[in-house]
């Protein structure tokens, strides 16, 4: 049976002087494989090890490593797990290499760090193991994929940034879109159809 526990939480702080986040990373066990969902900033390194110990794994354990997208926030922990399948969406990775110049949220050097790991491109549909399934979500960027897990019978969605907190459902769009409005809304519209959101 799947189970899907928290690692480190995310969080979102918006002023008048802009906005700042951290990315929320989960850990999804399905008896035969130990994923991670994001890996987090590398300011929250020692977090997310911490993490990791109290639940009796180490980075090594970790088989697979599926990224929601691209952003810092999100990926710059993936050179930790040189052992795991790095799960991304092509279209994410091919815009990393080459970000738009005003881009500053793309991990700088992340795309050509991954090129000596597993990398294992998916795009919609794609079965990562059985009752893990990946759902494409652009909006947020333009390759952001979220990912559909069977756990008790049920589709849980873990979203990364194209649902954020829960107003987006009621909004029908997330208040952090960087790429495109109308994909970030019917991106919001297929989770909530395929989903128990």
């Amino acid at each position: 049976m799947a189970t899907l526990d928290v690692l480190t939480y995310g969080f979102a702080l918006n002023t008048d002087q802009g906005s700042f986040g951290y990315s929320t990373n989960s850990l999804l066990r399905t008896g035969s494989h130990n994923i991670l969902i994001d890996t987090g900033p590398s300011s929250r390194r020692p977090f997310l090890y911490r993490a990791l110990t109290n639940m009796s794994l180490t980075t090594d354990d970790i088989d697979i490593v599926i990224l929601t997208h691209m952003h810092w926030d999100h990926c710059q922990n993936t050179d930790l797990f040189r052992n795991a399948r790095v799960v991304v969406n092509p279209v994410e990775i091919d815009y990393a290499r080459n970000p738009n110049s005003w881009d500053l949220a793309v991990a700088a050097g992340m795309a050509d760090m991954m090129r000596n790991m597993k990398v294992e491109v998916v795009s919609e549909g794609d079965t990562i193991v059985d009752g893990v399934t990946v759902l494409e979500t652009p909006g947020h960027t333009k390759g952001h994929m979220s990912v559909l897990a069977e756990i008790d019978g049920e589709n849980v969605l873990i979203a990364g940034d194209a649902m954020p907190e829960s107003g987006t459902v009621s909004r029908g769009i997330p208040y952090n879109i960087f790429w495109d409005t109308e994909d970030a809304h019917a991106s919001v519209e297929k989770m909530v159809a395929s989903s128990n959101v």
